[in-house]
């Protein structure tokens, strides 16, 4: 849920259903994603370019409440999220059977919404994105 807070005017609370563990802003600071490890799930908003307010996305409204973008087998380890430099995709490493995986999600440069792509074959150690967009 996004509040104003009424006591600290000019700020803006974000309460979230459980801890997080990672934030991330697109490159054209349009979209805020945070890591929901124990929802196994990202949490999206869009930036209003005007106020900076914070406004929630829905990754599915036809069901009840706000739905958050699934990180499948997220799990107990800490999820972590980076979005390639043309803004276009974004990746997530997760504990998957125990073993580091990354999934590639499309980043919707209108709406912010998320559509998972792939997911790497081999278990990464590790990764980092490169300003060419390519991850090693």
């Amino acid at each position: 849920r996004v509040d104003q807070d009424p006591v600290t005017p000019g700020v803006q609370r974000v309460l979230l259903s459980s801890s997080p563990d990672t934030i991330v802003v697109d490159p054209r600071g349009s979209f805020v994603y945070v890591g929901l490890p124990d929802e196994q799930a990202l949490a999206a908003f869009a930036v209003d370019a005007s106020t900076g307010r914070l406004l929630a996305i829905d990754a599915d409204a036809t069901a009840p409440g706000l739905q958050h973008f699934p990180l499948p087998g997220g799990g107990a380890d800490r999820d972590r999220v980076s979005i390639e430099p043309s803004g276009r995709f974004l990746y997530a490493v997760v504990s998957q059977a125990g073993a580091p995986t990354i999934l590639r999600y499309e980043l919707d440069r209108a709406s912010g919404a998320l559509t998972n792509l792939t997911t790497a074959a081999t278990p990464p150690v590790g990764f980092a994105l490169l300003a060419t967009g390519r991850f090693e």
